[in-house]
């Protein structure tokens, strides 16, 4: 489904709504700790920086006090930001750009993941059966998809036209479905599917289960950086919320630098906050996934040219945007102050 048409019409109905009745006040007063309400588009680890955040008790050392929402998709948190329901979301380009392609003045801050989440993993079968090594060339791995079943979340998904992209590159193709991640690591344990591209947790599954292999990472940048999406993760807010509560945008900033220093000063801590909230993970998936994620955890700031070649990458699965070459890249970024 086109991002354009999974908002539909009630986004601009929202966006009327928010724009003419909904007014957000910048705190004058020195109380502390200061309400944020944070909407997270799903409950992987790759969303979840700040949920780890805050039970490093992140927030509360900047004088804030979080709540935060977890939901099921970009679309469903970029519509809770547009009705107001919250103030800060966890999204992605698309959401952004679909957003300003209907007029919503949405932007993006700070930058919580850089690069693609979603990790390939193939069956343990198919890699016997081919005797292709994890470790060989990256070319090699990605022949070794030709005419092999991979799954993805959508058509329409960065990480999708990243791995087709490569695999054509490559010289080859492979043949796509669209599931959701939870239900990857069951259909390859089937047989239905070859392969599939997933954020973690999902894509540890499997591999803990001596059913599949690590093929090609996401978050260690595998694919060339062409073929490579800027951003799976950043806050996104409205121009007139940012504008009114520039200092709120610079606390949230500054909690989520708090969390990458952590990762390099406290990563016995970060661990034991992840076990915490992913209880069904053993030690030695912990470290895994912590070894993959922090490399995208420590995201750059973006640029307007990121937010360029992001566009790019959503106008290669042919979503259906109409104005999207109008946009300026430079007007969707928040600048912290």
């Amino acid at each position: 489904m086109a991002l354009a048409s999974r908002f539909g019409r009630s986004l601009l109905a929202l966006a009327s709504t928010v724009l003419a009745g909904i007014v957000f006040t910048d705190a004058a007063s020195a109380q502390a700790p200061r309400d944020v309400t944070i909407g997270l588009s799903s409950n992987s680890l790759g969303a979840s920086g700040f949920r780890l955040a805050k039970e490093l008790d992140l927030f509360e050392k900047h004088g804030l006090r979080a709540r935060i929402i977890v939901m099921d998709t970009g679309s469903s948190v970029a519509t809770a930001l547009i009705s107001g329901s919250v103030q800060v979301a966890l999204a992605a380009m698309g959401e952004l750009v679909a957003a300003r392609t209907h007029g919503i003045p949405a932007v993006a801050a700070t930058n919580t993941y850089g690069g693609m989440s979603g990790t390939l993993v193939l069956a343990q079968s198919v890699v016997d059966r081919l005797g292709v090594s994890a470790t060989a060339p990256l070319d090699e791995r990605l022949k070794a998809l030709s005419g092999i079943t991979v799954a993805t979340t959508s058509g329409t998904s960065t990480t999708t036209i990243s791995y087709r992209e490569a695999a054509e590159r490559a010289g080859v193709k492979f043949r796509s479905v669209y599931m959701a991640q939870d239900a990857m690591p069951a259909a390859l344990a089937s047989g239905a599917i070859q392969g599939f591209a997933a954020g973690s947790p999902f894509w540890s599954f499997p591999i803990t289960r001596g059913q599949g292999v690590l093929w090609i990472s996401g978050p260690k940048g595998d694919l060339p950086a062409d073929l490579t999406s800027s951003s799976s993760n950043f806050v996104l807010v409205m121009r007139s919320f940012a504008e009114a509560n520039p200092d709120l945008i610079r606390q949230i900033d500054a909690v989520y630098q708090d969390f990458v220093r952590a990762l390099d000063e406290r990563p016995a801590e970060v661990k034991a906050v992840i076990a915490k909230l992913y209880p069904t993970l053993d030690t030695a998936t912990i470290d895994m996934l912590f070894d993959m994620e922090s490399f995208a955890w420590k995201a750059r700031p973006l640029t307007a040219a990121d937010v360029a070649k992001d566009i790019g990458f959503l106008k290669k699965a042919s979503v259906n945007l109409p104005g999207v070459d109008q946009l300026d890249p430079a007007s969707m970024l928040w600048t912290i102050r």
